[in-house]
């Protein structure tokens, strides 16, 4: 147990950006956490969990949630099961797949992933896509984008992302948890 809690501190202090030494660095690292986490942890916990402060105190079940949560994760349970298995370098995947050739033009795909990210994305043809809505994401209402395979509990591949006629960078989705989608219609093209 006390290697995945180190892993868990070094995940956190690479996600915030913070490996917090000093009151303030606690204080700043609180406040990241707090955006967004619910119920997230007091700086003195976060001390104690850093092991800042002097005390032979095991982390609480809701520090080990909440900073399982900041991470990426569900749950803290999920966040172990992920750090226990041994990475393969290869291995069969979800059977859901969407087949992106069988598509009609304007059907809409709404895709979510942790911690609270939905994009809606409408079919445009040719393996492109529109994107429709989008909360707590990077890619925005508007974007235009290859993709060429849509997998359930893979991350989901953004490729030459045309935003107000520049192309930007490729975007991943689910990169750690992986990716939901469900159709939901089909809608009138622009």
């Amino acid at each position: 147990m006390k290697d995945l809690i180190d892993k868990l501190r070094s995940d956190v202090e690479y996600f915030s950006n913070i490996s917090p030494r000093t009151p303030k660095d606690f204080e700043r690292l609180n406040y990241i956490i707090s955006q967004r986490v619910d119920n997230a942890v007091s700086t003195s916990t976060l001390k104690r969990f850093w092991n800042y402060v002097e005390g032979d105190v095991s982390p609480s079940p809701n520090t080990l949630e909440c900073l399982a949560r900041f991470v990426g994760y569900r749950t803290f349970r999920k966040y172990c099961e992920a750090k226990s298995v041994p990475e393969s370098q290869s291995g069969f995947l979800s059977e859901k797949t969407l087949d992106i050739r069988n598509l009609k033009r304007g059907t809409l795909v709404r895709l979510t992933w942790m911690p609270d990210r939905v994009c809606l994305i409408r079919y445009l043809g040719d393996g492109e896509f529109k994107v429709v809505e989008s909360v707590n994401a990077k890619i925005l209402p508007g974007d235009i984008f290859h993709c060429a395979l849509i997998m359930e509990g893979q991350p989901v591949y953004f490729q030459a992302i045309r935003r107000k006629g520049r192309v930007i960078s490729a975007y991943a989705a689910g990169l750690r948890d992986g990716v939901r989608f469900i159709l939901v219609g089909e809608s009138v093209a622009d």
